[in-house]
């Protein structure tokens, strides 16, 4: 479930690799930055994970290497099945492929996910880490029969870190600085509510009505906290990939917000959404003519970007390969079409 991750054929830890071109919002390089935090932030995500009653494991960072470049470098990780029980028939899922098991079809199923997906999370934002929990980075333990047991979380390049909710709970607070640490609840709110909820459990249920009654199922078994608040009542935040895309000199993620699944659409009222404190009855229209308004520029900015990039075209190239004979047509939404029609070529 990853472009740019590698998996050995006969197991072993996963590498993950610089990919320099834009695949949804941003570059898939690795930051220099990422690889001189990478051991210390592991090492803190293992000694939360203990914090968790093994519900959650964090797959470790095992090394990484950079040539002083975004574009050259790696990162080594654990595998991710090495924390399911196989000789039990166990199985671990990246939740972005839910939906070709089969389960997902069950509203019960999705319902019971959801609430151990919000619970395990909800307690990991308490605690004072915000996880990019979207479905490549999120996965989760099937019993023999399907049920969703715990889950494993894999990539800590950019998760949210809240000095001021760690030393609430007497954790430590790993020694990194930069982007990685802030106390700003929203900040913290949308990291994990964006890629969670309106990502991760959004995609499984399939529709904002599927995703209302999963949520509404899910909720009774809470923990009452401010982020629950939050996320039972307030605007659900989600990602603004195409202002991203068009908006090169915009640093860092651009924000809008969804109706929430469970306050009736409020604030807006029903059917309504929300992008920097605007509301309009007629979104879709408006979302329809916003896309027609840039598809000019869209293609001058992209078209022709993986022209220069002689080491993603070969990358490319290799996926094509591997996945020749097999079904390749991209979902809507998971990249620029230049990228797509290159694995088509392939």
């Amino acid at each position: 479930m990853s472009l740019r991750t590698l998996a050995p054929v006969a197991g072993g830890a996963h590498v993950k690799t610089a990919l320099s071109t834009r695949l949804t919002s941003s570059v898939r390089d690795i930051s220099v930055y990422s690889v001189e935090t990478a051991a210390a932030v592991s090492a803190f995500a293992e000694a939360l994970a203990a914090r968790l009653d093994g519900r959650l494991h964090i797959t470790r960072t095992l090394g990484a290497a950079t040539a002083h470049s975004p574009d050259l470098a790696a990162v080594l990780r654990e595998p991710p099945e090495r924390y399911a029980d196989t000789a039990a028939g166990e199985r671990v899922v990246p939740v972005a492929a839910l939906t070709a098991t089969g389960l997902a079809r069950s509203a019960a199923w999705r319902a019971e996910f959801a609430r151990l997906a919000l619970t395990v999370c909800l307690r990991v934002l308490d605690l004072g880490v915000a996880p990019e929990a979207h479905g490549q980075n999120l996965l989760v333990v099937l019993s023999p029969a399907g049920a969703p047991l715990r889950l494993v979380y894999r990539d800590l390049a950019d998760i949210r870190i809240s000095p001021a909710r760690l030393a609430r709970h007497g954790l430590p607070v790993p020694p990194v600085s930069g982007r990685l640490i802030t106390d700003d609840v929203t900040v913290l709110r949308r990291k994990l509510f964006g890629s969670l909820v309106a990502g991760a459990l959004g995609a499984t249920a399939g529709s904002a009505a599927a995703l209302a009654e999963d949520l509404g199922a899910a909720v009774a078994g809470l923990v009452p906290t401010a982020d629950s608040g939050a996320l039972l009542t307030e605007p659900l935040p989600t990602k603004a990939l195409t202002l991203m895309r068009l908006s090169p000199g915009v640093p860092g993620d651009q924000w809008t917000q969804l109706p929430s699944p469970l306050a009736g659409g409020e604030p807006g009222g029903p059917g309504r959404a929300t992008v920097e404190g605007m509301t309009d009855t007629s979104y879709l229209n408006a979302v329809r003519a916003s896309y027609d308004a840039v598809a000019v520029d869209y293609a001058r900015l992209l078209g022709a970007e993986l022209a220069r990039k002689p080491l993603d075209r070969a990358m490319l190239a290799a996926f094509a390969e591997c996945v020749r004979g097999e079904a390749r047509r991209p979902a809507p939404g998971a990249g620029p079409w230049p990228t797509w029609a290159a694995v088509r070529a392939g």
